[in-house]
């Protein structure tokens, strides 16, 4: 790193920030004689880079011109050497920032301090063009062992209407128009940041931070603070703090007021220039300071060149003006603007401030700006402030009219500008709402960008101004692909309506002349698919839970259920013949029906009909195999028993088993039904942990009972 910058020479480092490093540093002044200053090196600059060497040359210059002020910073010398940008200026080794203690400060120090700043920024916001600071905070104000304070640190300063794109300076200060407006900077911008510091050194940090618990925590378990919840609170009109004097009650309430209004959110309620701070100050009853003296207006500089005849006609003017004055005549009106030159502005309202010099009786102001005109209010000092509608980026000629007694005495022209805004915050949200929606967003200039909708299914995304493509990915959904414009505003509002994606089932049926239905759930109508010759068939679905049927003449008909999500569905179906009907054999002697009663399977129950000894059966066996051989086993007695409520169901009677055994206390027992391979026919598997030699073989007796062939139950026991 460099050490020496012309005849300074680097010492020990000061401290830093984000845009560059401060030294301690030695000036040789010549004859032996040095003085210690203050280095600030920022971001070194590429060597090709002249555009932003020649940008660090005119803001160094622009500080340079404010420097002398007694409450700026004074900067001796700035420059380039090799690639490194440096300013050079007076040390002042303490900041604010060490004066804020734990407990509260003294009202006349709130004052003095509020006072000596303001005397900085109306220096420095009564520039023609207006400079802004940007980044008040306690570190960027220096302060000497008398009270005497110093504006430092200007890295996000700029000329109110110089072109350029500036940081937002640190969010625990940074007034609610900066983080709102497409960062909207006015003085009264630097005013609320004032406010603030001013809040925080009154009353102390341990009572600041209770004031706000949403960012700092309760006060029994703090939280460190975050930017997000800054911004949250500066953006939120309805976020407050308490009056100081309703905190201290023997602070004094009028400077209390004061600090209050500088750190007003709404800027129409908020101190419009450090100018009208000062007077209030200086008003006495604020406090037990003196009063604050106010310096002169800077006036706007005229550069006309006058020959010489004209010049004799103005001087004799003047003096004529003078003795009209002194002979009790008044001063001619002006229209000032506390931001004069171009007025600009990136959002849809301009906003603008000023004053009327020697303001005439009764009179009114308006601003005319092509077919519009706006009625501005005047405040009894002549101060206005006020804003008009731009409705598209472009220039616009603005002309102010003073009229009093119905007649126009003064005029002046103003250039009005409304710059395209270098991004716009797209808020999009998803119709339903819907999480975890993949955007991919292609600006015409630059590179994509991506994101993804949240919880709500909302997602806020910055974009550079234009057009730009967009497609929207999630798979439940088809996919939105479009192009369109960001617009002229701030922010611009993006709804997609989302439609669910259909998934395709396709089934594979053996025989092919089988009829395949299909039918969601809960729905009375069914669907037919249509099978080719090899018996394939497909069918386009939404979402949900489907209920698939396949017959077909001499077979057993087969149901199976699907969930349609996020993937296509394939399933095969193969149905089985119909089993020939069996042999009945020759009439069997006289019937035991109480016996036969005792000999159904556990899944099948019987109930007594109003014929005496006569039964309807019901309930469901393993397979069509199972319910022949319950046929033929009632076959003696048939003419005692209605078969028609048994049915042939795999999947229920393993779930009957499965709830029989855990009622023993089997907890973990588990009952499936499969098909065997050779035959075809279904079979049960049943598996639970041993609970001892007796309950283990009452268990698998329990579950032979199911069925009548008791081969068609396998049952495994697990060691505990």
């Amino acid at each position: 790193m460099i050490r020496q910058f012309g005849r300074y020479t680097l010492g020990d480092p000061l401290g830093g920030g984000a845009d560059g490093s401060v030294f301690k540093a030695s000036e040789d002044m010549g004859e032996g004689i040095a003085r210690t200053v203050a280095i600030k090196l920022l971001t070194p600059i590429p060597p090709r880079d002249t555009a932003r060497k020649q940008k660090f040359l005119e803001e160094a210059k622009l500080l340079a011109q404010l420097s002398g002020h007694p409450n700026i910073v004074n900067i001796f010398k700035f420059g380039v050497d090799e690639q490194q940008p440096w300013i050079a200026m007076e040390l002042i080794p303490h900041t604010l920032t060490e004066r804020i203690g734990d407990g509260p400060t003294e009202p006349s120090q709130i004052r003095s301090m509020i006072a000596q700043v303001c005397q900085g920024l109306l220096h420095m916001h009564e520039q023609s063009p207006p400079v802004l600071h940007n980044d008040l905070k306690p570190s960027n104000l220096l302060v000497d062992s008398i009270q005497h304070y110093k504006i430092t640190d200007f890295g996000l300063a700029a000329e109110q209407d110089a072109d350029r794109t500036y940081g937002v300076g640190t969010v625990q200060y940074v007034a609610p128009e900066v983080l709102r407006d497409n960062g909207r900077r006015l003085p009264a911008s630097d005013l609320y940041a004032l406010g603030f510091m001013a809040y925080e050194m009154a009353l102390g940090r341990l009572a600041f931070r209770r004031q706000l618990p949403g960012i700092f925590g309760p006060e029994e378990s703090p939280v460190a603070p975050s930017a997000a919840k800054w911004m949250a609170w500066h953006c939120d009109p309805a976020a407050s703090v308490q009056r100081i004097d309703s905190i201290i009650p023997q602070f004094p309430a009028k400077l209390a007021v004061l600090i209050e209004k500088l750190m007003a959110k709404p800027i129409e309620k908020r101190y419009a220039s450090a100018r009208t701070v000062l007077e209030d100050l200086s008003q006495g009853g604020v406090s037990d300071g003196a009063p604050v003296p106010l310096p002169p207006p800077i006036q706007e500089p005229r550069k006309s060149r006058w020959r010489p005849v004209v010049a004799a006609a103005l001087v004799a003017l003047v003096a004529l003006l003078t003795i009209v004055f002194l002979a009790g005549g008044s001063t001619p009106p002006r229209i000032l603007l506390y931001n004069p030159g171009n007025l600009s502005t990136a959002a849809s309202r301009l906003p603008f401030e000023g004053k009327i010099d020697a303001l005439p009786q009764g009179a009114s102001l308006q601003l005319k700006v092509k077919e519009r005109t706006y009625d501005i209010s005047l405040k009894p000092d002549g101060s206005f402030t006020g804003e008009c509608q731009l409705a598209a980026p472009g220039e616009y000629k603005g002309q102010f009219l003073l009229t009093s007694d119905g007649k126009v005495v003064v005029k002046r022209e103003v250039n009005l500008k409304r710059a395209a805004p270098r991004t716009v915050l797209l808020k999009i949200r998803t119709v339903p709402s819907v999480a975890q929606v993949t955007l991919s967003i292609v600006p015409e200039a630059t590179a994509e960008l991506d994101a993804a909708t949240g919880p709500d299914g909302s997602v806020a995304v910055s974009v550079p101004y234009g057009r730009f493509a967009m497609t929207s990915k999630h798979d439940a959904y088809d996919p939105i692909e479009f192009a369109i414009e960001t617009g002229f505003d701030p922010e611009k509002e993006l709804v997609l309506e989302l439609k669910q994606r259909k998934r395709f089932i396709e089934v594979t049926v053996v025989p092919a002349n089988a009829t395949v239905t299909i039918a969601k759930r809960g729905d009375a109508s069914r669907a037919k698919v249509t099978l080719d010759e090899e018996g394939k068939g497909t069918f386009k679905l939404g979402p949900g839970i489907y209920e698939c049927e396949v017959e077909a003449d001499q077979y057993i008909a087969q149901k199976r259920t699907f969930k349609i999500a996020t993937a296509d569905e394939k399933a095969t179906f193969t149905l089985e013949k119909i089993p020939p009907p069996v042999a009945l054999p020759p009439p069997p002697p006289p019937v035991d029906v109480k016996r036969l009663l005792e000999e159904l399977p556990a899944g099948v129950s019987a109930k007594e009909l109003a014929t005496p000894h006569t039964y309807r059966l019901s309930g469901v066996v393993l397979n069509e195999r199972e319910k022949a051989s319950l046929m033929a086993r009632l076959l003696p007695g048939a003419e005692f028993f209605e078969l028609t409520e048994v049915r042939v169901d795999a999947r229920e009677l393993a779930k009957k088993v499965q709830e029989t055994l855990r009622t023993m206390g089997l907890k973990d027992a588990d009952a499936n039904a499969y098909l065997k391979l050779n035959g075809g026919e279904h079979f049960l598997r049943v598996s639970f942990k041993t609970v001892g030699q007796k309950l283990d073989a009452e268990a698998k007796s329990r579950a032979e009972s199911f069925v009548i062939d008791k081969t068609l139950v396998n049952v495994v026991v697990y060691p505990e």
